[in-house]
């Protein structure tokens, strides 16, 4: 068999598969070679009857010549039944069939044809030679001792006999000759197929020894494969059993519990044991096992994972819980639903939590409400309180300063000045007091009036003059700024604050600016200073009440933190918006005033621009 097919053949199979091929060809050699052995010895042996056959066909012509000289001295022997027992011998040799053995008790045995043409055509000229030599033998019995051809006729018979002997000892050499050659090639045979066996054998235990390491190596690696799956299942099963959430797992046929951890024992109050196995319906109410029953479809049909924000499960133990749930679903390779995974995490104390805060929430927002509700009336109790003594104190003061004020001293003039000042600072402030209560109470209404804008930066700058005697005012208005559709006191009192802001949070000698820019919708004015910059924090709380952004200066700012605050309510009730940039040391507070259809055609005389 070829090596390469035997090659092949063993490494397609297992090696049970391999060894059994193997003790198969070997048997199948052995059993070949032993059948092999013995149709040789069997021919052997039926050689080695030929050569005797052929040996003895030798002794019978010496036999045969023997008897026809005593013939011919007279004696009486039977030389015909020596001539018969060699024609039949040569017949049998020639032809194969019986041959006698013993004349005397007639033993036959079967004699197969010469094996080989060479052997053949010997004992055919065995046989002419030996016919003739009948006819020789024949006429020399016909002659007597003392004929004169006497001699020379029995030496014609001896020479015809040696050379028959010759003969048949060619046909004795030749069948040995054979038998030598069967004996040699079955020697030879044997040899090779021992070869053969022999390197099959040390192929074959080569192949078994390498696939015996190989197999070794398999069994470790399965060891070793096996272990490390054995710790990443005792991993992962430790993971599953510490997880904090419920984790289950549900069959896709009939949806029955077949995992559920130690989180879901407790949540669940109820041993692992009594749940696995089950459905829904085995362990809940009705209801709540045909939302679970409900849900697990929805996953297995959609093939997609469910998010259940909150649903309640009732306990073993008689309480409510609620859970936050996924649920997932497992495929096999075909793509199928084969199991339901579900998470489930325990909401129970957070949404009571959440229940507590939103109640607390709902109180102190209500306290808030009472809260702003009263400083909303006691601001606007206080402020109308104090602005009639105000009212008093600033006409008593104008009239000194109006009256008397050639006869006082340069200090009673300053003293004078410094008290009309804080009124005018109390005035104001009782102003944004009541502003803001009316702010915060909705009351705050407009009355709007066509008036134009450069007016109104006017007096808001002769209101803060002596608040910016140190401060250089750049004002930037274009000449084509069309009316403004305001309520001239609000808008003012908007740019006081304004200014007054700027002086107070400037550089001490830097340069206030009031730039205004016209667009299509609206006008946008932005009054801009040069200080501490906003954090970016502040930019939006600088218009809560009360809230005074901090900063770095030692000396104190007055102010209630009321007045950005009061802009941005007037400002919203005119329909504009107000904000705040910083950008370096600029800081700009900017707000917009909407521009109505009739502004472009407005002009100050009342009449319509053609």
């Amino acid at each position: 068999m070829n090596s390469n097919l035997i090659s092949s053949m063993l490494r397609k199979s297992s090696l049970s598969h391999r060894f059994t091929i193997i003790t198969v060809l070997f048997l199948s050699v052995l059993l070949s070679l032993l059948a092999y052995t013995i149709l040789t010895l069997q021919k052997n042996k039926s050689n080695a009857f030929l050569v005797d056959m052929a040996g003895r066909q030798r002794m019978l012509i010496q036999k045969h010549s023997n008897e026809v000289f005593l013939t011919s001295q007279g004696m009486p022997v039977d030389y015909t039944s020596t001539r018969t027992l060699i024609h039949s011998t040569l017949d049998a040799l020639l032809e194969g069939g019986l041959v006698i053995l013993d004349p005397e008790t007639g033993q036959r045995q079967t004699v197969p044809v010469v094996p080989t043409k060479e052997v053949w055509s010997t004992l055919r000229e065995q046989q002419n030679y030996f016919n003739q030599l009948i006819a020789l033998a024949d006429n020399f019995l016909m002659l007597t001792p003392d004929h004169p051809d006497f001699r020379q006729m029995l030496q014609s018979l001896r020479v015809q006999t040696s050379i028959l002997i010759g003969i048949a000892d060619d046909a004795v050499k030749q069948l040995d000759a054979y038998s030598e050659s069967n004996i040699a090639t079955m020697i030879k045979w044997e040899i090779f197929i021992a070869l053969v066996v022999g390197i099959l054998g040390i192929f074959v235990t080569g192949q078994g020894i390498r696939d015996g390491r190989r197999l070794e190596n398999e069994v470790s690696e399965r060891k070793r494969a096996e272990a490390a799956l054995r710790n990443s299942e005792m991993f992962l099963n430790s993971i599953v059993e510490n997880i904090p959430d419920m984790i289950f797992v549900k069959t896709a046929k009939d949806l029955r519990l077949v995992r559920l951890n130690k989180a879901g024992e407790e949540l669940l109050e109820c041993s692992r044991e009594d749940i696995l196995g089950k459905t829904d319906h085995d362990l809940f109410p009705k209801e709540q096992a045909d939302f679970f029953t409900a849900k697990d479809r929805e996953v297995l049909v959609g093939k997609k994972l469910v998010d259940i924000a909150e649903e309640p499960v009732q306990t073993r133990g008689g309480g409510l819980r609620f859970l936050h749930t996924k649920k997932i679903p497992l495929l096999d390779e075909q793509g199928l639903p084969e199991h339901l995974l579900g998470i489930s995490e325990d909401i129970t104390e957070r949404k009571q939590t959440a229940a507590r805060l939103h109640e607390s929430e709902m109180k102190r927002n209500e306290a808030l409400r009472q809260s702003d509700e009263l400083k909303s009336a006691l601001l606007a109790s206080v402020s109308h309180e104090l602005r009639t003594p105000l009212t008093a104190m600033k006409a008593s003061v104008s009239n000194i300063t109006a009256n008397a004020l050639n006869g006082m001293t340069t200090i009673q003039q300053e003293l004078l000045k410094g008290i009309d000042q804080e009124i005018n600072y109390m005035s104001r402030l009782v102003d944004n007091l009541l502003d803001m209560s009316q702010v915060e109470a909705g009351t705050l209404v407009p009355h709007q009036e066509w008036h134009p804008l450069e007016d109104l930066v006017e007096g808001a700058l002769r209101r803060t003059e002596q608040a910016l005697t140190q401060r250089k005012i750049e004002i930037h208005i274009p000449e084509n700024t069309p009316p403004v559709y305001v309520d001239a006191e609000k808008i003012q009192q908007v740019l006081c604050n304004l200014l007054d802001n700027a002086g107070k949070y400037s550089w001490p000698d830097s340069t206030i600016q009031i730039l205004v820019r016209v667009a299509t919708h609206e006008i946008t004015v932005q009054v801009s200073s040069e200080g501490e910059p906003l954090q970016a924090q502040d930019l939006e709380r600088i218009f809560d009440r009360f809230y005074r952004r901090p900063i770095r200066r030692n000396q104190p700012i007055r102010g209630t933190g009321l007045g950005l605050a009061i802009c941005k309510g007037i400002i919203e009730t005119h329909g504009g918006r107000i904000w705040a940039e910083s950008t370096n040391s600029k800081v700009s507070i900017i707000f917009t005033l909407p521009m109505t259809q009739s502004m472009s055609t407005f002009s100050l005389e009342g009449l319509q621009k053609g």
